[in-house]
């Protein structure tokens, strides 16, 4: 992950959760959607300050309507607790959108 994608999601990540955020590391995440193959990079970062975790997951996921990619952050508390568990979630949710 490119040092500017970790700035964006850093980023994405204070704004969206209140709270300073320090990155960790980059965890690659597979998963299968619709019988595709999905391969993720998915930046950890601690959250010292949070109230309820200390740990957020955060990547990008490619936009339909622009060509920006949109920043999706997952804090790690309840059921999530691997950045896997995050991707997951998320995949599932929108799903049910559909």
């Amino acid at each position: 992950m490119k040092q500017a994608e970790i700035d964006g999601l850093r980023s994405a990540v204070e704004r969206q959760h209140g709270a300073p955020a320090t990155f960790r590391a980059t965890e690659q995440v597979r998963e299968t959607v619709e019988g595709k193959a999905l391969q993720l990079e998915v930046g950890v970062f601690d959250l010292p300050a949070h109230p309820r975790a200390m740990l957020c997951y955060a990547w990008y996921v490619p936009e339909t309507v622009s060509d920006k990619p949109r920043a999706v952050t997952v804090l790690r508390e309840g059921p999530i607790r691997s950045s896997a568990d995050a991707v997951r979630f998320v995949l599932d949710e929108e799903d049910q959108l559909r």
